[in-house]
């Protein structure tokens, strides 16, 4: 079943932090709102896809990118548990096609 692999590597990097191995700001925190277990089915060994979003914690400033579901509930701060704002960033942009530069050519 695919939420055992996921429970597996969860408590896997847990670990990992409490003997020291690897630091906090090394591991990517997953948080999971809800678990609904037909909605994500991995295809082979591939993990479903889920955007990455960038949180701050007012009061005690941590910073987290989780990689969380569209329809996830609030996020708690990993080292206070308060609340954690989302913070927004500019999305990248990529140009395809001639016409974005002034240096590029008519073909």
């Amino acid at each position: 079943m695919w939420c055992s692999y996921y429970a597996r590597q969860a408590i896997q990097r847990f670990q990992q932090i409490l003997t020291g191995r690897k630091p906090w700001s090394d591991v990517l925190i997953v948080v999971i709102g809800k678990l609904n277990i037909g909605s994500a089915k991995p295809v082979g060994k591939k993990k479903p896809l889920m955007p990455m979003y960038d949180y701050r914690c007012p009061i005690c400033n941590t910073q987290m990118e989780l990689e969380l579901s569209m329809d996830h509930d609030l996020v708690r701060c990993i080292s206070c548990g308060a609340q954690a704002n989302r913070i927004y960033s500019a999305p990248g942009l990529v140009f395809k096609g001639k016409g974005f530069y002034t240096n590029d050519k008519n073909q």
